[in-house]
């Protein structure tokens, strides 16, 4: 029951935190939003090899901005996140879209754990329930439930491109979206 009741509040916390992150002004979230969008095209090309031995030879060509073409939209195929524990370091993980059902949970160091509980998508804020949907079935604006699982702590938070909100205010963890992988389509618009 008290399980029942945990899982109830975090999602009732969720949906009060994705609320207020909608709520927040468009000019503060755009201008944000380009600042993060330049710092991971700065950490993007500081990557050792290291960081990129699973993928030497990544096409960064199709890294591009919804911005320079207004009848194109992104659809993401893989996300990288890092995780920080006590503002530390521990970790980051790749999630890849294509193979979801297959990789959805991560090991860290240190017996820490990242597990994707539910996955939207084409996020967006439902105003008629005030919870999160997904407005299409293409990874346009993906946003993950996790929980993360450590030896001294278990939390559960939201996390998306623009997004991480944590259901416990006091969690130990952080976890940062990093780079992506994607591929542009164009859009087609009816003139009706």
């Amino acid at each position: 029951m008290k399980d029942v009741i945990k899982q109830s509040l975090f999602f009732g916390l969720i949906i009060l935190f994705l609320i207020m992150l909608n709520a927040c002004g468009s000019d503060e979230v755009e201008e944000q939003n380009n600042q993060d969008h330049d710092q991971r095209e700065q950490n993007s090309s500081e990557k050792t090899a290291a960081d990129t031995e699973d993928d030497p030879e990544e096409d960064t060509d199709q890294k591009e901005s919804s911005e320079e073409d207004n009848d194109s939209r992104l659809i993401f195929e893989k996300l990288t996140f890092a995780v920080k524990h006590e503002g530390e370091f521990i970790g980051d993980f790749d999630i890849d879209l294509k193979n979801l059902a297959d990789e959805h949970e991560f090991e860290l160091i240190d017996d820490t754990k990242v597990e994707i509980l539910q996955f939207y998508p084409d996020y967006y804020l439902d105003p008629e329930t005030n919870e999160p949907a997904s407005e299409t079935e293409y990874p346009f604006n993906p946003l993950f439930i996790v929980e993360i699982t450590g030896d001294d702590f278990e939390t559960k938070a939201a996390i998306g491109l623009e997004k991480e909100v944590y259901a416990d205010d006091d969690s130990p963890y952080e976890i940062k979206f990093m780079d992506y992988k994607a591929v542009p389509i164009e859009m087609e618009f009816d003139d009706d």
